[in-house]
């Protein structure tokens, strides 16, 4: 659990409103470490090791399956207590702490089939690695000073990015310059005013917007409360009574639960569903939407049906069938729903490439 220093985060916080850096848009990333997992040891004998490859693990079936309680089923804690027979490469390695001392950690991947094999045995569902990048306007009321935390406000955005990557969950930060700053006030954010936050939102690209407000209450009691925007869906929740990494904890947990319920798919026969594309005019325009498409987790197989000038048909072999294909190509910047098409929800899916 990382240590949050209150007044060094303040201190960056008031530097990081003088400068800000670039960032680009993003709607989804490709999270690639899903099977993977960073976690600390106690020792590295025999016991410390299965120990830290069982926690491994654990992480690792949570980032994938969308599911916080994994320790609760049963199937999953005889597994953990044979990590190792998941296991495909671990190393102890040494870190700094908080504090700059080296800390003795294990890194362990798993092989990525049996994981998917587990947890479908286990009834849960697999999470892709497409997942949406989520934009967090964190208001901070504490110690008598009242902001918005920027992308470059030191050891509370590392804790909220750590976080995140315990879910599987990509962050950003807004970069609180003058552009947010004129769009949006902490009033904004703590008033509810979800318009105004959406607008700010847009240069950012993300289409998951998560709304905080963290309140101090005492030397290590913290209020948080949440707001999280998802396809005009909007969800609320509380976190009260802890310190302030549990009140980050409480928004990013949420935040995931809400992407995975969405997201995540359930074992299951894929199916087939029919596509066509508009807008491809080169030899590019083909070979970026057939890899962009066999790309997707989500996809098992793209069959070109008929390609003609300008337009092609295709025949995608689909896990969780055509809502679970729609959903994750809206998280892409390649392909857009084709405005001229009425969607009847039996017909082919219809877009058209972005240029």
């Amino acid at each position: 659990m990382p240590r949050l220093n209150l007044k060094a985060i303040i201190r960056c916080v008031s530097a990081a409103l003088v400068t800000a850096m670039f960032a680009l848009p993003v709607s989804a990333i490709p999270v690639n470490d899903l099977y993977e997992a960073d976690v600390s040891a106690s020792g590295q004998d025999e016991a410390s090791r299965n120990a830290a490859l069982a926690e491994a693990l654990a992480e690792v079936l949570i980032k994938v399956s969308g599911h916080a309680d994994v320790r609760a089923n049963p199937g999953l804690r005889d597994a953990m207590a044979r990590a190792s027979r998941y296991a495909q490469t671990f190393r102890f390695i040494q870190k700094a702490n908080d504090d700059g001392e080296p800390k003795l950690r294990l890194a362990a991947s798993f092989y990525p089939p049996s994981i998917d094999q587990l947890l479908s045995e286990s009834g849960l569902p697999i999470w892709g690695r497409e997942r949406p990048q989520t934009i967090i306007w964190l208001a901070i009321e504490a110690d008598g000073n009242r902001y918005l935390l920027p992308a470059d406000g030191g050891a509370l955005v590392d804790a909220v990015q750590h976080a995140g990557s315990t879910r599987g969950l990509p962050i950003s930060l807004p970069l609180m310059d003058i552009d947010d700053r004129q769009a949006l006030s902490y009033s904004d954010v703590v008033g509810g005013f979800t318009d105004r936050v959406l607008s700010a939102s847009r240069r950012y690209g993300g289409n998951s917007v998560l709304i905080g407000h963290l309140r101090q209450r005492g030397s290590n009691d913290w209020d948080a409360r949440w707001t999280h925007l998802l396809g005009g869906v909007q969800r609320d929740w509380l976190g009260s009574g802890g310190s302030l990494w549990a009140g980050l904890i409480s928004g990013i947990d949420g935040t995931a639960d809400a992407l995975a319920s969405r997201y995540a798919l359930k074992a299951g026969d894929a199916s087939v569903v029919d596509m066509s594309v508009r807008g491809v005019h080169s030899l590019a325009d083909y070979a970026n939407t057939m890899n962009y498409l066999s790309g997707l987790s989500v996809i098992d197989h793209v069959q070109p049906r008929v390609v003609m000038p300008g337009q092609m048909l295709l025949t995608v072999t689909v896990k969780g069938g055509r809502q679970a294909l729609a959903d994750v190509v809206a998280l892409g910047r390649l392909l857009e729903p084709d405005a001229s098409v009425i969607d009847n929800g039996s017909g082919p899916l219809a877009y058209v490439v972005l240029h």
